[in-house]
Parts: C-alpha cells; sequence; structure tokens
C-alpha cells in the first residue's frame, strides 16, 4: 500500500519537472497527459505496469470509491479527480455495451488530476487545452465532477517517529525532496534550526515530517533530539530484585 502522502509526493516530483504535454506520457521523458501524470506517480511509487493507459480505464477500474463532486470539501490531499460527461458517442468502443471494459457506467471520464492542496484546494493536471501545453495547478474545484483514491494508494499506518532538528554547517536551508534523491524535486526550502519528525531511514536519507509536510532529508542534515535517560533509583531495584527471590 502507498501512503497517500508517498501518491501526492511523487505527483509532485513529476510536475515540477515542468513536462509537456503528449498522449501517453507518463513524465519519464520530459512529457505526460492527464492520466499519465497519475500512472507516473504510481510508477514511481513501486507499482508495476498498467494494462491501459486511459482515464476512463482509470475511472472505471484503478479508482476506489468513486463519487460525484458536490462539494470541495469533500477532497482528501492525494485523491484523483475527473471531469466527465454523458454523450455514448465521445466513448472508445472498449467502454461501451459489449465492449473488453464495459461495466455498465456510460460517462466519458475525459480528463483527470490529482489534488495536492485542500485549503486552499489546489489541483494539478496536466493538458493541452485553453493554449496550455503542460502542467496547470487549479486553486479551485470547478469542472471537476468526481473524485476518488487511485487503488493500491491509502493511509499508511502510523510510524512511530523520532524528534530532531534541521542543522547545516552552511547555509540557512536545506531541501525536503520528493524522493529520497539529490535529483528529485525539492517540495520547501526548511530554514535550519527547524524542528522535524523523523519516520523512518534507509541509507542516507530520512523521510521526515515539518510542519505538516512529509517528504525526504539526508541524514547528515538531522540532528535528533538526546532521550532522556530514565534513572531508576538503587532502592527500587533492590526491592524488584528482592520479590523475584521470594517469587523464585
Amino acid at each position: 500500500m502507498t501512503g497517500r502522502e508517498a501518491f501526492a509526493a511523487a505527483v509532485e516530483d513529476i510536475a515540477q519537472r515542468s513536462p509537456v504535454y503528449r498522449t501517453g506520457g507518463t513524465g519519464e521523458d520530459g512529457t505526460c497527459d492527464c492520466i499519465g501524470l497519475v500512472m507516473g506517480a504510481m510508477y514511481l511509487c513501486g507499482h508495476s505496469a498498467y494494462p491501459m493507459h486511459s482515464s476512463n480505464y482509470f475511472a472505471r477500474f484503478q479508482t476506489e470509491n468513486l463519487h460525484a463532486l458536490e462539494n470541495a470539501h469533500l477532497l482528501c490531499r492525494g485523491d484523483v479527480v475527473y471531469k466527465a460527461r454523458a454523450g455514448a458517442e465521445r466513448l472508445h468502443e472498449r467502454y461501451l455495451p459489449g465492449g473488453r471494459y464495459d461495466n455498465g457506467d456510460p460517462l466519458d471520464y475525459y480528463h483527470a488530476g490529482v489534488v495536492l492542496q485542500t485549503e486552499p484546494v489546489c489541483i494539478v493536471h496536466c493538458t493541452s487545452a485553453d493554449g496550455v501545453n503542460g502542467i496547470v495547478r487549479q486553486e479551485n474545484a470547478d469542472g471537476w465532477t468526481h473524485f476518488g483514491c487511485v487503488k493500491g494508494v491509502g493511509e499508511a499506518a502510523e510510524t512511530p517517529s523520532r524528534a530532531a532538528e534541521v542543522q547545516a554547517p552552511e547555509g540557512r536551508t536545506v531541501n525536503l525532496r520528493a524522493r529520497p534523491d539529490r535529483t528529485a524535486a525539492v517540495l520547501a526550502r526548511i530554514p535550519v534550526g527547524s524542528a522535524a519528525q523523523i519516520l523512518e531511514t534507509a541509507d542516507d536519507w530520512a523521510k521526515v515530517r515539518i510542519s505538516g509536510r512529509t517528504g525526504y532529508m539526508m541524514t547528515e542534515y538531522l540532528k535528533e533530539n538526546e532521550q532522556e535517560a530514565v534513572s531508576i533509583p538503587r532502592q527500587a531495584l533492590q526491592a524488584v530484585a528482592d520479590a523475584l527471590l521470594r517469587w523464585l
């Protein structure tokens, strides 16, 4: 299971590369399309290849709890959103009655995006419409008709964290990145001295949460807070030892 934060961070990683629009692109070669942004993020999170590159396929078979979007307050970070329209004449025959991917849904889910922020709303998507050729960050939910969660993306189990402080021998900020890679997109520049929660570590990288944002930072820039040692009085230890001896 991929956590919502990891999925959203992967979407941000692709978006910050500023890919241009190309049907079938997933961000790997500097191009993507609307559903390719979603697919590319899942690939970055370790997901295997999908059988169909299509927003209609994703809405029907790779989106859980697909609902009509009646209020933007229903959205959560990491949700996938769709624009849908009626009209069977717009659908590929594979989704029509008797087609390979017919599931009884008559709508054409012609565009997709991902929610990166809810207050205020920020929906990122890749398009070639209205004179745009690439990534758009939309600061409202206008035009989006449905939403849900990509299969395989959910709430990650809460991981015990360790308190730390951001430090650096030089400079005033440290990069918080979308992935544990020096070339990954920079999510934020964190001031030295900021408090951080270390969620997990691997090699030279730590997954951290800072001011409500989750990303990756090299461990050399994190100083863990020393835990106060718990001292047990000698009398208490002796009492425990005496009790054990009586029990034995």
